[in-house]
Order: C-alpha cells, then structure tokens, then sequence
C-alpha cells in the first residue's frame, strides 16, 4: 500500500493503486484534480444477516463534504418524488443522540444509516477504522 508524507507525494498512481477498478472510473483533471465514478446497486446482500442493505448515500453525504450525484446506470436521475419518500422514511427512523463530553459511538455503517446532520462541534475528534469482511 503506498503512503505519501506530503500533499507533493500523492500520485494518480497512487491513488488508483487504492481502487479495485471494480465499477470505478478515475480522470484527472487539467486541473490536477480527481474526477471519479463508481457503480453499485443501492441494494446489497449482507453476507454477516440474512438481510439485504441499502447504500443511503442517495441523499448525499455529510455536511462536512460536496453532494454527490446520484442516478440510475442508465443516467438517468433519481426522480424527486422517489429522492423525497426516501428522506421521509430516513427521517421518520433517525434517532438522535444526546452527545455528552467524552462520549464514544461505534457503528458498523452496514447495518446504521448514520451522521446526515450538520456537524457544530469543530473540535470533536473522529477516529475512523475500515475493514473488509
């Protein structure tokens, strides 16, 4: 896995050496910047539950970062009343949580939809650790 100690060090090469390729589709821009896709069902088989999953990043991501655009594989858009049911059904199963200082929450992102709320505290720390099962 390659590793970068600067901004200067972080190569396209090195990026895509990240990127199984499997449904990604990466340019650089004239820019210097990233341009990428990636394909998936919204829908997917849990291998841990029998139960399936639904990508919830239709609606977007964090606050802290740009909205992606979602649409169909044929590229066609998400329709509005289709996008608008499915933040009514995540909003009617949010639940919040009353933060106290010192509080820690672990989350296993494929089983909890989670953070779609504006971040206040710009002091918080966020430890992140990812695996594939």
């Amino acid at each position: 896995m390659p590793s970068a100690n600067s901004e200067e060090e972080v190569t396209l090469d090195a990026f895509l050496s990240l990127v199984d390729n499997n449904g990604f589709r990466v340019e650089l821009q004239e820019d210097e910047s990233v341009y990428y896709e990636y394909s998936t069902s919204a829908v997917r088989s849990n291998k841990n539950v029998n139960k399936k999953s639904f990508a919830n990043s239709i609606l977007g991501p964090s606050y802290n970062y740009q909205a992606p655009i979602i649409k169909f594989s044929d590229g066609m858009p998400i329709e509005e009343d289709v996008h608008d049911a499915l933040e009514s059904i995540f909003e009617e199963s949010t639940v919040e949580i009353d933060w106290q200082s010192g509080d820690v929450l672990v989350i296993d992102n494929i089983h909890i939809m989670h953070g779609r709320r504006a971040i206040e505290d710009v002091d918080r720390k966020l430890f992140n650790a990812m695996s594939f099962r």
